[in-house]
């Protein structure tokens, strides 16, 4: 039904049954994928980054949902460019990003079960130019073991961190300190990106893409 709504260009409407879907533990990327569709087409810009960010993180090899995601962002009025990362960061994080948590854990699984079949090969073999072989490999392969545990096990922890949201008001002034009273430093916009660094009451530490932090209400957030 939320489907035949969003294709009679009846929004809302289609929102809103996305959303009890999602509310009931229907949790699936494409119905977030859908949410933030129907939001897009509203303008609610927000809200749409929401949901395409919360799609993004089941399915992020997606390319429609990285093609939306890209699109709605356009709509943003914050442009903040981002920090460059030192090259040796920029590689890892693109190499981790190739593969979800599970495949890298799979994959690490394989690799180390083929490094303990060449260890035994080794061990068993008489001829010693095999037996440097084996064991070159071996160890090969329980390195390749380790390095994709590793990228399983960090992809892992960034999915169930919960440490970024975005901003879901019309502007939100960001503080010195977590007081109202304490200085302005600057306003971020809807749909903006925001990581949380750490929180005091009401109040959260957090950090935009340039590096500069600040504190903001948590209620002008929502988590991703």
């Amino acid at each position: 039904m939320a489907n035949k709504f969003y294709s009679e260009g009846r929004y809302a409407e289609a929102a809103t049954l996305y959303d009890s879907l999602i509310n009931s533990g229907y949790t699936a990327p494409e119905v977030y994928f859908n949410l933030g569709n129907a939001c897009f087409k509203m303008r609610q810009i927000g809200k749409a980054i929401l949901n395409y960010e919360r799609a993004n993180r089941l399915k992020p090899f997606d390319e429609d949902i990285r093609f939306n995601l890209q699109l709605a962002r356009a709509y943003t009025v914050d442009k903040i460019e981002s920090l460059p990362e030192f090259f040796l960061t920029a590689w890892w994080r693109a190499f981790r990003s190739l593969m979800d948590s599970d495949h890298w854990m799979i994959l690490s699984i394989v690799l180390f079960f083929v490094s303990l079949t060449l260890i035994l090969l080794f061990l068993f073999s008489a001829q010693v130019n095999r037996k440097k072989i084996f064991f070159s490999l071996s160890v090969l392969f329980l390195l390749g073991a380790i390095l994709t545990g590793i990228s399983g096990y960090r992809q892992s922890k960034e999915f169930h961190a919960r440490n970024e949201g975005i901003v879901m008001v019309p502007s939100a002034t960001v503080k010195s300190s977590p007081d109202a009273g304490s200085s302005d430093l600057f306003v971020l916009h809807e749909g903006t990106k925001v990581r949380i660094e750490d929180a005091v009451g009401q109040w959260v530490e957090i950090r935009i893409a340039n590096g500069n932090k600040g504190w903001i209400e948590f209620s002008t957030i929502e988590i991703i």
